[in-house]
């Protein structure tokens, strides 16, 4: 398409209600932005702008110094150039005169309407959110036949873009806004690093990733939550097209940052941040960045901290018997839960009982927790150093140090009620030998990708890949559930060095 297209710009309702200081003057706020509205009175000054769409209103100026204000909204994204039609019926006497005001409600530009169009043109800077549109009568005159047909439009800021020559440069984070139709293709360019993680959001399109060679790597439909990751360093594409017809449409990527919450066998340092093996450390895999997050001492435990799940409310299982105030004796089969009042080096917050394992079957030293999160319906998941003998809905369930068990629970606190089933069978992944130290379900943004991180006590290989000590997998689970259909290096354990971790809490997915 040239670049003289115009865009109708694509504008969300939702957003309406957030406006400050604008008084919608029609009753109904249902609005069909196929076919031009019609003018609703009072709309005489910009505290009653009837809000339009661009498709545009038909109005009259029923009497003599009559003025019609509409209020548009812009995306607020792109600086784009605004141009006002206003056509007549025959017989109208209308001689109309458009003035263009900010959403401060300073004047950008006025004409009068004549016979060659467009009237008035203006350039809307990026980032406005809406602009008001004055209409009235050169004469200041007014009637029955005064009659017109006002419609907005707005040229599309980034055409040409219809091949991957002409393809606009993209800065990833950025909202924009474009016109698209089934016979057009429009081609944006982006830079990444190997190994980031996007996520892309856009209305009405699909999205297609290309390498730099127009490779087909990621389709993306419309308004979808799926993430994906780009392996090499390097220049890639977007190409967007549609099926549903002719019509604006917005784009957003976005990059994914993944928080981890990672504890270690050991006292150490890192980032320059010290820390010892009852501590969680905040990773951010974007930023490369440690900060503390949960000093055990603060609270007064001891021991390594073997097992840990949550962000806001954390459950802490560690490895060594302890006493505590008004808990009483905690065992390494126990999780406890930790509601934060504040997180950091200054660690403040209160400690109660989440698990008594003695009360659900885990009394043997093989059965002490050494991995949990909380998986379906926010249910409980462990996995134990060996072997476990656990009561199961039914029967006596019984599992390996590599297996993950799910628990039902009718009761959690000092007297724990509930029953065990086995939710993840680690073995024909890895084997008999290699035990699972550290896990947490992968919630993903969609069904479609729930899974598992885990880390295992030692190299393992899945599908002839060799995972090391420390490495994060991300496992999706296949359609039963119970296994993994992929598996892919989530994180390097590299990164930690001779760190070994020992436990591992994945907070909630930063979209930036």
């Amino acid at each position: 398409m040239s670049n003289r297209r115009t865009i109708c710009l694509f504008i969300v309702l939702l957003a309406l209600v957030a406006l400050p200081g604008l008084t919608m003057a029609q009753e109904d706020t249902t609005i069909d932005p196929t076919t031009p509205m019609t003018e609703v009175e009072p709309n005489n000054g910009l505290d009653t702008a009837q809000i339009i769409w661009t498709d545009g209103v038909t109005g009259k100026l029923a009497k003599a110094s009559d003025v019609d204000y509409f209020y548009l909204i812009t995306s607020g994204w792109d600086a784009m150039d605004l141009t006002v039609t206003v056509t007549r019926p025959a017989g109208s006497p209308l001689q109309a005169v458009v003035t263009l005001y900010d959403e401060a409600g300073s004047e950008l530009a006025e004409a009068v309407c004549g016979s060659v169009e467009p009237c008035v043109r203006a350039r809307v800077p990026s980032g406005a959110n809406a602009m008001y549109i004055r209409l009235d009568d050169s004469r200041n005159k007014g009637g029955a036949k005064y009659t017109y047909t006002l419609t907005p439009t707005f040229a599309d800021p980034y055409e040409p873009n219809d091949t991957p020559a002409e393809a606009k440069p993209y800065e990833v984070g950025r909202q924009i806004a474009g016109l698209i139709a089934p016979e057009d293709v429009d081609y944006f360019s982006f830079q990444a690093q190997a190994g980031e993680e996007f996520h892309v959001t856009s209305s009405y399109t699909t999205v297609t990733i290309l390498d730099a060679n127009g490779n087909e790597l990621h389709v993306l439909p419309a308004f979808n939550d799926t993430l994906f990751s780009l392996e090499e360093t390097g220049s890639y594409f977007m190409k967007v097209t549609t099926d549903y017809g002719a019509q604006p449409y917005w784009l957003q990527m976005l990059r994914v940052n993944r928080p981890l919450l990672l504890s270690f066998t050991t006292a150490g340092t890192l980032g320059g941040v010290a820390f010892e093996p009852g501590d969680l450390l905040l990773y951010s895999t974007l930023d490369g960045t440690w900060e503390m997050y949960f000093d055990a001492s603060d609270m007064g435990l001891q021991g390594n901290l073997v097992a840990a799940d949550g962000y806001f409310e954390i459950l802490l299982s560690f490895d060594k018997p302890q006493t505590l105030p008004d808990l009483g004796a905690i065992k390494p089969q126990d999780v406890l839960s930790f509601y934060a009042n504040m997180t950091g080096e200054e660690t403040e917050g209160w400690l109660s009982w989440y698990i008594d394992g003695s009360d659900v079957g885990l009394t043997q030293a093989s059965e002490a927790i050494d991995a949990l999160g909380r998986g379906v319906n926010y249910r409980p998941t462990i996995s134990t150093k060996g072997k476990l003998a656990v009561p199961g809905a039914s029967r006596q369930l019984s599992a390996q140090g590599n297996d993950i068990v799910l628990f039902f629970e009718t009761a959690t606190g000092a007297d724990t009620q509930g029953y065990w089933q086995l939710d993840f069978n680690g073995g024909p992944l890895v084997g008999q030998k290699a035990n699972l130290v550290a896990l947490q379900p992968d919630w993903g943004l969609s069904m479609q990708e729930l899974g598992y991180f885990l880390v295992f006590d030692r190299p393992v290989s899945i599908n002839g890949v060799v995972y090391d000590v420390n490495d994060i997998i991300r496992c999706r689970l296949s359609s039963e559930g119970d296994v993994c259909a992929s598996t892919k290096l989530m994180w390097d354990g590299a990164f930690v060095g001779n760190y070994v971790i020992d436990a591992l809490a994945a907070p909630p997915v930063e979209l930036r």
